[in-house]
C-alpha cells in the first residue's frame, strides 16, 4: 500500500477541504459559548487527519494541538502551520498532564479502534480534560441504513459500529458527569416529501455527535440554560423519525383519499337519485303529452279541414278577382290591403298559413304582368304603325270594305 494511500482516500471520500471546514461550523456556537465563560482555553483534536478543525480554530485558540500518526497527514498539517503531536493517540494521552486541556475533540476516529481501546481512550480523555472542559466526538451514524450497510464499509479500517446509547453509557462509566448525543448532517433527501420512502433511506442523519462534560455546572450551562447552540448543530431526523413521518403522512393521505372517495360516492348517489327523479318526471310529461295529443286530435283535424276550406275559398276568390283589371285595381287599393291585413290577423296562430306579405306579393306580381302587357301592346302598335306592309294590308282591307 502506498505511503500516501490514506490521505488520497480522505481526499476522495471525505470531501473537499473547504466543505469539511464549513461543515464543522455547526460547533461554532457551542465553542463561542464556552469561550465567553473561559478566556484562556486549550484545544486538543485527537486523530486530527488533514487538520480541518484545527485550521478553523487555530487563530481564536492559539493553544491548539492535534494528534495524528499518518506521516502524510502530519506533513500536510505542518505545511499549514498547525501544531501536531506525532504518534498513537492513546500513548500521547498517557503522556499529558491531568486536567490540562479545556476542549477535546475527536472527529471520525473512534470507529477505527476496537471497543477495549475505545474504553481506555475515553478514560484518558476524562483524565486530561479540565473540570470545566467540554468533550466533543463525531462518528458515522449506524442508525442510517445506507451508512450502516454500505457507506461505513468504504473505509476498510472502520471496525467499530458505535451505538449511540452504548457510547453514552461508556462515557459516563469513564467518569463524565453528563453526555448527550445528537443525530446530525441529514442526507440529500432530508427536505424531500415525507411520503417518499427514499427519504427514510437517504434523508436521515448521516453522523452522530456526542457532547460530554465533567462538571454539573458546565452540564447545566450547555444542556439546560443556554440551548441556542443546538439550533446550529445541523440536527436531522433518525430512521425511526423518518419512518414515523412516512406512516403519519401516508395515513393522513389515505384518510383524505378515503374521505374524498366517500364524498364522491355520496355525490354520485345524489346525482343518481336526481337522475331517477328526472326520468320519472320526463315519463310523466310524455304520458301527459300523449293524453293531450289524443284529446286534441279531433280538434286538430277539424282545424285542418277548416284551414283547407278557407284556403280554397280565399284562393278561388282572389283568383277570380285577379282575372279582372278593375278587381285588381280594387285589390291594390290601400284600404283594401289594410282590410286584408285585418282579416288575416283575425285567425289565431296564422291558421290559414297565409300572411299579408304573401298576398301583397301576389298582387304586385299580377300588377307587374299588367304593366308588362301594356308595354308589349304598345310595342306592337308602334311596330304596326311603322310597318309599310301593315299599312298596305290596312288600306287594302279598307278599300274592300268600302267596295262592299
Amino acid at each position: 500500500m502506498k505511503s500516501d494511500f490514506y490521505l488520497e482516500f480522505e481526499n476522495k471520500f471525505r470531501g473537499n477541504r473547504d466543505n469539511i471546514i464549513n461543515k464543522l461550523s455547526i460547533y461554532d456556537s457551542l465553542i463561542d459559548l464556552y469561550i465567553r465563560n473561559n478566556k484562556k482555553i486549550s484545544l486538543l483534536d485527537i486523530g486530527c487527519g488533514r487538520g480541518e478543525f484545527l485550521q478553523r480554530w487555530n487563530k481564536r485558540i492559539p493553544n491548539s494541538i492535534g494528534i495524528e500518526q499518518d506521516k502524510n497527514m502530519i506533513n500536510l498539517c505542518e505545511s499549514l502551520g498547525l501544531n501536531i503531536l506525532k504518534g498513537e493517540a492513546l500513548e500521547i494521552l498517557y503522556s499529558l498532564e491531568s486536567s490540562s486541556i479545556s476542549l477535546i475533540t475527536i472527529f471520525h476516529m473512534i470507529e477505527h479502534i476496537e471497543s477495549k481501546k475505545l474504553t481506555l481512550l475515553l478514560e484518558q480523555c476524562h483524565r486530561v480534560l479540565k473540570d470545566d472542559g467540554i468533550f466533543i466526538m463525531e462518528t458515522p451514524s449506524i442508525d442510517n441504513l445506507l451508512v450502516s450497510s454500505k457507506l461505513f464499509y468504504i473505509d476498510s479500517t472502520h471496525i467499530n459500529h458505535i451505538n449511540p446509547d452504548r457510547i453514552i453509557f461508556d462515557i459516563e462509566c469513564a467518569g463524565f458527569i453528563k453526555a448527550n448525543y445528537y443525530f446530525i448532517n441529514g442526507g440529500p433527501l432530508q427536505e424531500a416529501s415525507s411520503l417518499k420512502l427514499t427519504r427514510v433511506l437517504n434523508g436521515v442523519a448521516q453522523d452522530l455527535s456526542i457532547i460530554a462534560c465533567k462538571s454539573q455546572e458546565i452540564a447545566d450551562c450547555i444542556f439546560n440554560i443556554n440551548l441556542d447552540w443546538e439550533s446550529d448543530l445541523s440536527q436531522a431526523p433518525t430512521t425511526l423519525d423518518a419512518a414515523t413521518n412516512f406512516d403519519f403522512e401516508l395515513e393522513s393521505s389515505l384518510t383524505k383519499q378515503s374521505k374524498l372517495i366517500d364524498d364522491q360516492s355520496k355525490l354520485i348517489n345524489l346525482i343518481n337519485q336526481e337522475l331517477i327523479l328526472s326520468k320519472e318526471k320526463i315519463r310523466i310529461l310524455e304520458t301527459n303529452q300523449l293524453i293531450i295529443n289524443k284529446l286534441l286530435s279531433p280538434i286538430t283535424k277539424i282545424l285542418s279541414y277548416f284551414k283547407k276550406i278557407m284556403i280554397f275559398i280565399s284562393t278561388s276568390i282572389v283568383s277570380f278577382m285577379l282575372n279582372y283589371r278593375i278587381m285588381r285595381s280594387i285589390l291594390n287599393y290601400k284600404y283594401t290591403l289594410l282590410l286584408i291585413r285585418f282579416i288575416l290577423n283575425l285567425f289565431p296562430f296564422n291558421l290559414l298559413d297565409v300572411s299579408y306579405e304573401k298576398v301583397y306579393e301576389a298582387i304586385n306580381k299580377v300588377n307587374q304582368i299588367d304593366i308588362n302587357s301594356v308595354h308589349f301592346n304598345q310595342k306592337l302598335i308602334t311596330h304596326y304603325n311603322n310597318s309599310r306592309s301593315a299599312m298596305e294590308i290596312r288600306n287594302t282591307l279598307i278599300k274592300r270594305i268600302f267596295r262592299k
